[in-house]
């Protein structure tokens, strides 16, 4: 009898981790998809804008959310190449500042040339 619930419980749990495994998938390719729309929604900003029009294209540290999350690299590079053909200028404005436990939060701010 114990023998029976213990291998129901195993056939229970590996169930549960490979719907988890399949749930998590899903979402990561839903979240890629958002952000291929993110940048995608970024290159036709820099195709269609007018001078003097700005655009906010990331809201947090920079310097270390690219390296966590490629898109976000991405997108940076995008306008950081916009910047150095001079389309662009960008520039960053402090939101608050870092602690011991936290990174400060900037808003990274493009405006069209």
């Amino acid at each position: 009898m114990q023998k029976k619930l213990m291998n129901n419980q195993q056939e229970f749990l590996s169930g549960r981790v490979i719907y988890l495994i399949k749930e998590t998938q899903k979402n990561i390719a839903i979240a890629r998809k958002e952000n291929m729309n993110q940048l995608s929604k970024y290159e036709g900003w820099l195709q269609t804008s007018k001078p003097y029009e700005k655009i906010i294209y990331h809201q947090g540290y920079l310097a270390v959310d690219r390296y966590h999350d490629l898109e976000v690299g991405k997108i940076a590079s995008l306008f950081l190449r916009s910047a150095s053909h001079k389309s662009v200028v960008i520039y960053q404005k402090k939101l608050s500042h870092g602690t011991a436990k936290a990174y400060p939060v900037f808003q990274y701010i493009a405006q069209k040339i």
